[in-house]
């Protein structure tokens, strides 16, 4: 099974959506913060990284290619309260953008097409 990494910045949040995630069958690792994200992904190789970072979707998009110096295999899913980040997000190396507020099901169906399962 292909491993997901989950990084959000409210701790609550983050670690909910693992575990709503763990029940509908991904293998997901959750990290609050990018530091600590970024300590898993140096140590652990993922299929899939989901950024829901508060900050603006630029810090986002530097993640994403900061992350992609150390996996060339790993996709990412921005998630973004503001629908004038989604070109950037793509433009700047996201593989799909997600807009708050979203449902699960959609969350579900963007890991598995980035997946393809």
């Amino acid at each position: 099974m292909s491993r997901i990494l989950y990084v959000g910045t409210d701790r609550t949040m983050t670690e909910m959506t693992g575990r709503l995630l763990k029940r509908n069958g991904f293998d997901v690792q959750c990290a609050v913060g990018q530091e600590k994200a970024f300590a898993a992904i140096c140590t652990q190789q993922f299929a899939v990284v989901i950024a829901d970072l508060e900050e603006s979707v630029y810090d986002g998009i530097r993640f994403c290619q900061k992350v992609a110096q150390y996996s060339t295999a790993t996709k990412f899913l921005l998630i973004s309260g503001n629908e004038k980040d989604e070109e950037a997000a793509l433009l700047g190396g996201a593989d799909d953008w997600l807009k708050k507020p979203y449902s699960m099901r959609i969350l579900y169906a963007r890991i598995r097409a980035l997946l393809r399962l």
